[in-house]
């Protein structure tokens, strides 16, 4: 529960904005005092000497300046003036940088509030917490650590380097490697860490990496270093023979590439009957139903590098559903209608839907296989399960997917826009004609700007206030060409206050697709969506978003966390140049402590096309010899994962000056082709729920009994506040 601190932390902000320690001097002293006991939860020696200070209260004795054996304070008037204004200079010091720390990537907030970008992670100059020499404000001392997510893999018969880097301390560093030295052909620089060699051999080589300083701190990192085969695993079975209802059946799945053996798994849902033997990827199941289903089954070499596979599989029985799987597309705020065709078996056919559901609320499937309603006005795509029965009791199911969206997505943002169309929508679109694409072409205002096989892009260079007409058309193989959509845009002024619809756009996620916390009526749900939509509400690094109005729990507990959807709606989220959007928590520091941050982590994923998403590959870095990780470090969540990083109030769409956790798109899984996205999807990690990317470490999450943040209800798991993007 961070409420009762944020609150105190927004209370601190409040009254620097109105002059920071100078309200503090002139206000009356024992109020000022009594304001920072109350309020602060942190003793008025913070500010110790300075003019305000009340010697008269006995109510705020434990707070007093330390005094002499005549009760008078050891600092005089002239003393404590002086010692203000170094304090009040040493906030406007805008060269000042954490203790530790000589080079930074960026920086946002001004005075105490300032804060600087190092390795992906933004940490405070100043702890008001906290009392320096002679009670004067403390500036920040950063302990040593090791700041490097795991290393990049390498590939046999290939060089490899790589440099890990450490902050804070007192440099320079000295480096250790460990076995990585003794076993291996592998050096460690010693006095820069870098990591050099090249293996012959595949493998995960153990790496424990040890950084000393010169005041003989020391910190270390657990990694693997994997050199994968020249052939990338993969799993090569595409297909599966039909089978016949309860008939017992044998599939077989084969993988090339990597390093075996290779350990095979049943992802998702298989028949209950489905025995797997894991180590030849051999499955025997006796099919109870009828119907078309989507196999996942998983693969894993010894390097511990996993491969997902989706193989259609038919089970027939004399009946079949001869309707694609693709529906036509809806378009938003139409009517829509379709029919399901059958064949085999004895008819009448009867339908039923049997799983999933409709767009939305208001459609109807009739008995004889007509589906009929309107499509929700925004984009939206709908999977569900069809049964079809015969006379004679047979009875086939199928799944399928109907998209809520034109065949043509043009949508504006800041002087460009984003187009798209769906693949399997103009698959679909084109093989109801008997036609297939060869590629496709897009005209804007008569005049083509594109044509190729893709299926999206951004075209730049657009005016505000201009109503450019977007026309898209299929090559077809036969040489031909169909025109298949056409849309006008409008292109909006945009700016960082919200969007008004029509009229304005934002750089920040618009509209919540959907929202499942662990449990309901959590902290912030009843202010969905007006809480986690626009700019953040988040002042500065030590004032972070903190009302039911401002952000959103979405829970965590041991093993679950909850999680939230949503839609970019008058911009896009363009893949560009380093970092292409930033997500806003309230992370907070402990009693002011720049070295005790609270985080509550999530991970992200985005997707261009409803439910098509790409996860950001997550990483955590565990320390050497057993030493319990620290949950109050940042660089602990190395890659990927969101909630580690408090706001500083600068520009939330730069990531130079923003705070928040800034990502790289380009990373993302599967996420090749793409070149903006519209979606975001952020899940709470629970406490060792999921398990990292590189190595298969449990995420971990914070327990601090203070706070509990792991109740799996009201104020606990990540706390959104609002997603912005870089690149719109």
């Amino acid at each position: 529960m961070k409420r009762q601190h944020l609150i105190i932390a927004a209370c601190f902000a409040f009254g620097l904005m109105l002059g920071g320690v100078g309200l503090l001097v002139v206000a009356p002293r024992s109020a000022a005092a009594k304001w920072v006991r109350d309020t602060l939860g942190v003793s008025p020696s913070l500010f110790h000497g300075s003019d305000w200070e009340n010697e008269d209260d006995d109510e705020l004795s434990d707070f007093d300046a330390p005094r002499d054996r005549d009760g008078q304070s050891d600092l005089n008037h002239q003393e404590a003036m002086k010692l203000a204004a170094a304090e009040a200079a040493a906030l406007a010091d805008p060269h000042a940088l954490p203790k530790g720390i000589s080079q930074i990537d960026g920086e946002g907030g001004s005075g105490l509030q300032r804060a600087v970008l190092v390795n992906g992670v933004w940490i405070p100059v100043y702890s008001p917490g906290l009392n320096g020499p002679g009670g004067a404000l403390a500036r920040t001392e950063v302990p040593l650590t090791i700041a490097s997510p795991s290393p990049p893999a390498g590939k046999v018969n290939q060089p490899y380097h790589f440099i890990p880097e450490a902050v804070g301390g007192t440099a320079p560093y000295t480096w250790r490697g460990g076995a990585l030295v003794a076993g291996t052909n592998f050096l460690v620089n010693p006095n820069t860490g870098e990591i050099t060699g090249q293996s012959p051999q595949p493998g995960k080589i153990p790496l424990k990496l040890t950084v000393l300083d010169e005041a003989g701190a020391e910190a270390s990192a657990v990694y693997s270093l994997i050199i994968k085969t020249e052939e990338d695993l993969a799993i090569t079975t595409s297909t599966l023979p039909a089978a016949e209802l309860d008939t017992p059946t044998t599939l077989r799945f084969e993988a090339v590439g990597g390093l075996a053996p290779y350990q095979w798994s049943l992802v998702g849902t298989w028949p209950e009957d489905a025995v797997l033997d894991s180590s030849s990827g051999v499955v025997r199941v006796t099919p109870r139903q009828a119907g078309e289903f989507s196999l996942t089954i998983k693969v894993t070499d010894s390097l511990d590098t996993p491969v997902e596979k989706i193989i259609p599989w038919r089970v027939t029985n004399g009946l079949d559903i001869t309707t694609p799987a693709a529906l036509p597309a809806a378009v938003p705020g139409t009517f829509y209608e379709t029919s399901f065709t059958a064949t085999g078996g004895t008819a009448p056919y009867t339908w039923e839907l049997t799983r999933g559901g409709f767009p939305q609320a208001g459609w109807t499937l009739s008995a004889d296989g007509k589906l009929t309603g309107v499509a929700p006005s925004f984009d939206a795509l709908a999977e569900f399960t069809l049964t079809v029965n015969d006379a004679e009791n047979l009875s086939y199911e199928k799944t399928f997917r109907l998209a809520v969206s034109a065949l043509l997505i043009a949508q504006p943002s800041l002087q460009k826009v984003g187009l798209a169309w769906s693949p399997a929508q103009v698959r679909a679109f084109l093989a109801a004609q008997g036609l297939q694409a060869a590629g496709f072409s897009v005209l804007r205002d008569g005049n083509v700007i594109y044509q190729g096989t893709g299926t999206n892009f951004v075209d730049h260079g657009l005016a505000e206030g201009t109503r450019p007409i977007y026309q898209l058309s299929a090559q077809l193989t036969d040489g031909t060409e169909l025109p298949l959509a056409e849309i006008e845009v409008l292109v909006k002024p945009m700016s960082l206050q919200r969007g008004i619809a029509g009229e304005r756009g934002d750089p920040f996620a618009d509209r919540v697709v959907s929202f499942q916390p662990l449990t309901t009526g959590g902290y912030g749900a009843s202010a969905i969506p007006g809480n986690v939509t626009g700019p953040p509400d988040g002042k500065s690094t030590f004032s972070p978003a903190y009302r039911a109005t401002e952000v959103a729990s979405l829970h965590a507990r041991d093993g679950a966390g909850g999680a939230i959807e949503l839609a970019f709606v008058d911009n896009i989220v363009e893949l560009g140049p380093g970092a292409d959007l930033t997500v806003f928590e309230n992370v907070m520091f402990i009693g002011g402590d720049a070295n005790r941050r609270f985080m509550e982590p999530a991970v992200v994923s985005v997707a261009l096309w409803p439910g098509e998403w790409h996860r950001l590959p997550t990483d955590v870095i565990t320390p050497a010899d057993g030493t319990p990780v620290d949950l109050q470090n940042p660089f602990y969540y190395a890659q990927g994962i969101a909630g580690r990083n408090a706001t500083t109030g600068g520009d939330p769409t730069n990531p130079l000056q923003s705070g928040g956790d800034s990502f790289d798109l380009n990373g993302a899984m599967g996420i090749g082709g793409l070149s903006w996205i519209r979606y975001i999807r952020i899940q709470s990690t629970g406490n060792n729920a999921m398990v990292d990317d590189f190595g298969g470490e449990p995420i971990q999450h914070s327990n601090d009994p203070a706070l509990t943040p792991l109740s799996g209800r009201g104020a606990s798991g990540f706390d959104l506040d609002a997603v912005s993007a870089v690149h719109y």
